[in-house]
């Protein structure tokens, strides 16, 4: 399945998050007006974004504690917005064992198998279907491979045997033209 993917960094400290609201409005729900914010990028069309059968998905990446719930919470009262945020309730029940606990606890140990069922679950929330024009969900399957697992890698956390072998599961899943 390909579907077209935006992505949008929220760097709160460059821009208020009302300004960030704004225009995101703006540009997903097809008001040309940017609201006052200081939203910059490519026109694509009226509403700022090329999209599959007139339905986009975009994805809030940022740091913990960055605004991506608030963010979030303000487009769930939109009825043109579907908002999916991370399946945080499943990574800490899989048959009774808590793999968010048990990766903050010995990261060293569960990592990989952290980071593999966050990748297993984003992917069944890419390919759910969408019922509304404008899907948001909080972080991406992108971001477990591209921060978290990079991240892990480089600090030594993730070997590289299992580095390599989360890259191939993440390139089978996930080929680079599902970006464009």
């Amino acid at each position: 399945m390909n579907f077209k993917f935006h992505s949008v960094f929220a760097l709160l400290s460059r821009t208020t998050k009302s300004s960030l609201k704004g225009c995101i409005s703006s540009r997903m729900i097809g008001n040309n007006t940017r609201n006052g914010s200081t939203c910059n990028g490519p026109q694509n069309g009226s509403n700022g974004h090329s999209s599959v059968n007139g339905n986009i998905t975009v994805a809030i990446e940022g740091n913990i504690g960055s605004g991506k719930t608030s963010l979030l919470k303000y487009f769930k009262q939109n009825s043109l917005v579907e908002v999916i945020e991370e399946p945080v309730k499943k990574w800490q029940n899989v048959d009774g064992s808590n793999t968010l606990e048990l990766m903050y606890s010995d990261p060293k140990r569960w990592s990989y198998l952290f980071e593999s069922y966050v990748l297993l679950t984003m992917m069944e929330v890419h390919h759910r279907p969408q019922n509304t024009p404008v899907r948001l969900l909080e972080r991406s399957a992108y971001s477990a491979s591209f921060c978290f697992m990079e991240n892990l890698h480089r600090s030594g956390t993730l070997s590289t045997v299992e580095y390599t072998v989360f890259q191939q599961w993440f390139d089978y899943l996930c080929p680079m033209r599902s970006l464009r």
